[in-house]
């Protein structure tokens, strides 16, 4: 009974709560992926793979979210244009990761996506004002250097693959 109550308790902890739904949520995505890369390997177009899934689970949280809140209604935003652009943009996003994936090598996949933090803080500096020191740009430059490095792309050939694989780093 002691036991049970200290395995409730340690349960019950918001950390430990967070750290299991996390572990799930991994799960889950290692999941989803597998599934993805067999179904695009069997010939599934990439959209279908990217929105069926999506629609679903907004549909599965939206009625989860109705039950809990009880009404038909639950989610109310005024910036619901800056929400469906979003959705829009994660929903290209992940149909140009599906993409890249399908044509082109995985170490020139990564090699391109690693670029994502240059561009976070090209477009922080820009748009938000952020200023960037050189030490900053030094680890960024140095970190990106050792992914090309590790990965080891060959960026043998081009293809629409590499300009997908481009375009959501910068938009990730």
């Amino acid at each position: 009974r002691v036991a049970v109550h200290g395995l409730m308790s340690f349960l019950l902890n918001h950390n430990i709560q967070a750290i299991i739904i996390v572990l799930i949520g991994g799960l889950l995505f290692n999941i989803a992926d597998g599934f993805a890369k067999y179904f695009m390997n069997a010939g599934f177009p990439p959209v279908a793979l990217v929105t069926i899934p999506n629609v679903i689970s907004f549909c599965f949280f939206y009625m989860l979210l109705a039950v809990k809140r009880r009404q038909w209604m639950p989610i109310h935003t005024p910036k619901w244009k800056l929400h469906i652009t979003r959705g829009v943009l994660i929903t290209g996003v992940a149909w140009m990761v599906m993409t890249s994936v399908h044509n082109i090598p995985l170490a020139d996949f990564y090699g391109l996506i690693f670029m994502g933090p240059i561009y976070a803080a090209i477009l922080a500096g820009l748009f938000l004002k952020e200023e960037i020191t050189p030490i900053q740009w030094l680890i960024l430059i140095t970190g990106f250097i050792g992914i090309l490095i590790i990965v080891g792309p060959s960026f043998s050939q081009f293809n629409i693959g590499y300009l997908t694989a481009s375009i959501q780093s910068v938009l990730f």
